[in-house]
């Protein structure tokens, strides 16, 4: 059964913490493929795979997050995880996502959409001097 008929319900994965980037669950804690199915059935739009790095391995495995929800579900994806330049979204969308977001480094370049339509360089989230624009 549908849980939203007149909205789009996406659901964000994560494998760390929001507050504390290098804690990880680990595979044996949580059986992401089970969720994804389970969340797929039940009326979920758009799954929002969340990485530190989109597309690497998580730890213990041979795959990424990314990579194990394109194939679970063939619902829209969107990927986000250090993504500072134009190659780096299209291996994204190379690897099963819809779409690709951006988070820290559209702190660090308010004008992040002209840099990369650009080529321009981007610069790297830095949280000593990001943070202030946090608060």
């Amino acid at each position: 059964k549908s849980v939203m008929q007149d909205r789009v319900l996406c659901y964000r994965i994560s494998l760390h913490m929001v507050d504390m980037t290098y804690i990880r669950f680990l595979p044996e804690e949580l059986d992401y493929e089970k969720l994804i199915r389970e969340l797929d059935v039940s009326g979920v739009d758009v799954f929002h795979s969340s990485e530190l790095e989109a597309g690497s391995n998580m730890l213990g495995v041979d795959t990424s997050l990314l990579s194990l929800t394109s194939n679970t579900t063939d619902k829209p994806i969107i990927s986000c995880g250090r993504v500072y330049d134009q190659e780096m979204a299209n291996k994204i969308i190379n690897s099963g996502a819809n779409m690709v977001a951006f988070g820290r480094s559209l702190i660090a370049n308010s004008d992040l959409v002209q840099k990369l339509r650009g080529g321009n360089d981007v610069e790297e989230f830095n949280y000593e001097k990001h943070f202030e624009v946090l608060r």
